[in-house]
């Protein structure tokens, strides 16, 4: 008879940590009506996905474009209503602010973590290492 182990996989921890950046922008308060806002620098981490959407209702006017900008440098513009996003390029410091050109638009802001790095590694003996970066190591 031959031996079979049956088991169950690690799980993996819970999501990734935010940074403080990431946290402030998924504050319910910023999701409401405005023509524009601006955060003083931030700590981000590298991956961190930043979503700015400009959408109905509106007021004052009707808005025509929309802008995300990234320490003083626009890196995503669209029309309107738009969805843009930015990802971190490394853990750093970023000042993040985000407009409509006219009138005032509804907001929904959003940041999210980066997705996990997973890795597999052969061994001589044919096995195989899984896990992530971070405390999510399977």
């Amino acid at each position: 008879m031959s031996g079979v182990v049956a088991g169950t996989a690690p799980q993996a921890s819970a999501q990734q940590a935010l940074s403080p950046g990431c946290t402030t922008l998924n504050s319910p308060n910023l999701d409401v009506v405005y023509t524009s806002t601006a955060f003083p620098p931030q700590q981000f981490l590298a991956g961190e996905v930043i979503t700015v959407s400009a959408g109905e209702p509106t007021f004052g006017g009707a808005p025509t474009a929309t802008r995300l900008v990234v320490n003083g440098v626009e890196v995503a513009s669209g029309g309107f209503p738009a969805t843009l996003s930015h990802t971190v390029p490394a853990d750093g410091s970023y000042a993040v602010a985000w407009s409509v050109g006219s009138g005032l638009a509804t907001w929904n802001v959003s940041c999210t973590p980066p997705p996990p790095v997973c890795t597999i590694t052969g061994t001589a003996k044919g096995d195989a290492l899984v896990g992530t970066a971070g405390p999510d190591v399977i």
